[in-house]
């Protein structure tokens, strides 16, 4: 954030990118201890997980869940009495990012560049803190997958339609950001890339988009996302499949039953061919595709 405001500070006579990454939220939690101040363990409100949670789902999938792949297993935080302490950290962290994006923005609000910037805001995953039986990232399912992404086009290049504030409830994508940034900077994308451009969504937050999110978890593992459901094809063959707007928390996995068949291929086509594999080996930690 230093860097940032500093950078803001100096004289561009050209058109400028300014690219600003935060670590936090990461471990080690750590922040200033007044943002701990402000999430004493004792109040914090832990997520709700089903003790047979992940009775429904494959051996593949409650593997996703349980081993330690990225931060440790769930079950070792409960059983070591740190569940409230490690949510309350992470709170912390993000209410101390928080405040340096807020000070990142004080300073463009301050610079001659505020009016002729466009601010985009993402983060590169989700995060699980015990839900699913799971503490950290690296899963298919939606706390892991679904990110923030907050787009503000530049205050003197107003596009007609677009109401600051909107939410947008469309499944898109970070391969999204590219060519979005492209067509509002009125430039060429390359062809090759994937991704769409999000302009008519900044145009019409209610607008049709018709578009699925698609996220790999390792080889072979893929997730898509569409407006409601949420279905997983795990690299053993296994599959999920989510109604998000009866079961936002994905209790129920509804794959195998027989009236949810053609959500489930016409989802399942949504996955690029390539990436539907035939056959696997798994030898402990090796798996040959």
């Amino acid at each position: 954030a230093d860097w940032a405001v500093e950078k803001l500070g100096e004289a561009h006579d050209k058109p400028f990118f300014l690219g600003v990454g935060f670590y936090r939220p990461h471990q080690p939690l750590w922040a200033p201890k007044k943002y701990h101040d402000m999430y004493p363990p004792e109040s914090v409100v832990l997520p709700e997980v089903p003790a047979d949670d992940l009775e429904d789902v494959s051996k593949i999938a409650q593997d996703f869940g349980r081993l330690a792949l990225t931060s440790g297993a769930h079950e070792t935080v409960v059983k070591y009495g740190q569940w409230r302490k490690a949510v309350s950290a992470y709170l912390a962290c993000i209410t101390y990012v928080d405040a340096q994006i807020g000070r990142v923005l004080d300073a463009l609000d301050a610079s001659p560049y505020a009016k002729n910037t466009m601010i985009v805001l993402w983060s590169d995953h989700g995060w699980q803190l015990g839900e699913k039986e799971h503490w950290g990232k690296f899963t298919a399912w939606e706390r892991s997958t679904r990110v923030p992404l907050i787009i503000a086009p530049p205050q003197e290049n107003s596009i007609e339609g677009f109401q600051a504030g909107s939410e947008v409830d469309q499944p898109v994508s970070l391969l999204d950001v590219y060519p979005t940034i492209m067509d509002m900077l009125d430039l060429e994308s390359r062809p090759d890339l994937d991704g769409h451009s999000l302009l008519p969504l900044i145009e019409d937050s209610k607008r049709s988009w018709g578009e699925v999110a698609l996220s790999w978890v390792g080889h072979g593992t893929c997730t898509v996302r569409n407006e409601r459901w949420r279905y997983t094809r795990y690299f053993d063959g296994s599959q999920e499949l989510y109604d998000l707007k009866a079961d936002p928390h994905e209790w129920k996995n509804l794959a195998g039953k027989s009236r949810y068949a053609k959500v489930m291929k016409r989802l399942d086509g949504k996955i690029p061919v390539d990436d539907r594999y035939k056959h696997f080996v798994r030898y402990g930690d090796y798996k040959a595709l």
